[in-house]
Formats: C-alpha cells, sequence, structure tokens
C-alpha cells in the first residue's frame, strides 16, 4: 500500500512538472526586467497590449467564488464606468490552489474551466474558448483571502466566435480580492 502511494505521489509530481511551461523571463547584467508594459502609478492594476497598443484598465478587482468545491477566481478590468475595453480571467481551483508560481493555460479546451475575454473599444468579444492556440495566465503572488491579492502576468492569442484573433502580450495585473 505504501508503494503504490509513493508512486502515485511521484506520478502527480511528474505530471506537475511536465504539464508546467516556463514563461521567458528577460535579464540584464542579472536582473530580472519585468513586462515591457509599464507598470501603472496605481497600486491595482491589470495592464496589457493587444496587437502591439497598450491597454489599461482603469476599474480592477478580483473575486473569489462563493463556494468551496470548486473555489474559483474571476479578475476583472475594465474602463472607467465599466465601459469597454473589458478583460476578464476566470478558473476553477486545480489540486495545487490558487498559487505563486501557477502558470494556467487557457484555450478552447480548457473552456469553461478557465478562460480568458477580452472585449474591444468597438465591443467585438474575443476568447480563449474560441482557439487552439490560447493563452498562458501565470501567478506570481497570491492571497486568496478577502483584502489579499494576486498579481502575475498573460500572454497569448484570443479569438472571435466568427475566427478573427488578436495578440495579447505583456499582460501585468496586481487585484485586490473584493470578497
Amino acid at each position: 500500500m505504501k508503494r503504490i502511494t509513493l508512486m502515485a505521489v511521484v506520478a502527480i509530481m511528474a505530471l506537475t512538472v511536465i504539464s508546467c511551461k516556463k514563461i521567458p523571463v528577460l535579464k540584464l547584467d542579472e536582473e530580472t526586467i519585468v513586462p515591457e508594459v509599464p507598470i501603472p502609478t496605481s497600486e491595482y492594476y491589470i495592464t496589457y497590449k493587444v496587437d502591439g497598443v497598450t491597454v489599461t484598465a482603469t476599474e480592477v478587482s478580483a473575486l473569489r467564488g462563493i463556494t468551496d468545491s470548486p473555489r474559483t477566481l474571476t479578475i476583472l478590468g475594465n474602463a472607467k464606468s465599466g465601459a469597454i475595453p473589458k478583460f476578464k480571467f476566470f478558473s476553477e481551483e486545480s489540486f495545487i490552489g490558487f498559487v505563486a508560481g501557477l502558470n494556467i493555460w487557457s484555450n478552447k479546451n480548457s473552456y469553461p474551466t478557465h478562460y480568458i475575454e477580452y472585449t474591444n473599444s468597438a465591443g467585438m468579444l474575443f476568447s480563449t474558448e474560441n482557439i487552439d492556440e490560447g493563452t498562458y495566465f501565470f501567478i506570481s503572488e497570491a492571497s486568496y483571502k478577502n483584502g489579499g491579492n494576486i498579481k502575475g502576468s498573460f500572454n497569448g492569442t484570443v479569438q472571435t466566435d466568427k475566427g478573427v484573433k488578436v495578440k495579447i502580450t505583456d499582460g501585468a495585473f496586481n487585484v485586490k480580492f473584493s470578497n
């Protein structure tokens, strides 16, 4: 029995290592450079580039799901007074939890467990629900509690249901939980 348990633990650890993909980090003279997008002066933010054009959400929030199983995470960002452009990330918790170092791959195969949506200034909805390529969402800091924060980065491609694609790069976020 102990041998089976040990083998199961080793298998889970191996799958975890294999399924994690490293996000490249730029280095200069041994100093880590954070995303190329300038981080806003506000303590809490979501900023990213869409096809090379910088987008910064002026209103941001993170929400914890109201159920314990599965626990969920929703990160929202939009222009003033809920206006477009809008950004949404949703994920159900894996067996690892919402922890620093977690890299979440979202594409049409992961929907509705986890996905990213972007609504542009013309009102077009782009989502990882519609694409094989998808988007990486990396959590570098996490305090999954009311008043805690979650911080990280994201990059990838999202697509409309009609096949129009946009590339999201240099995504960075630091958002406070409102519940």
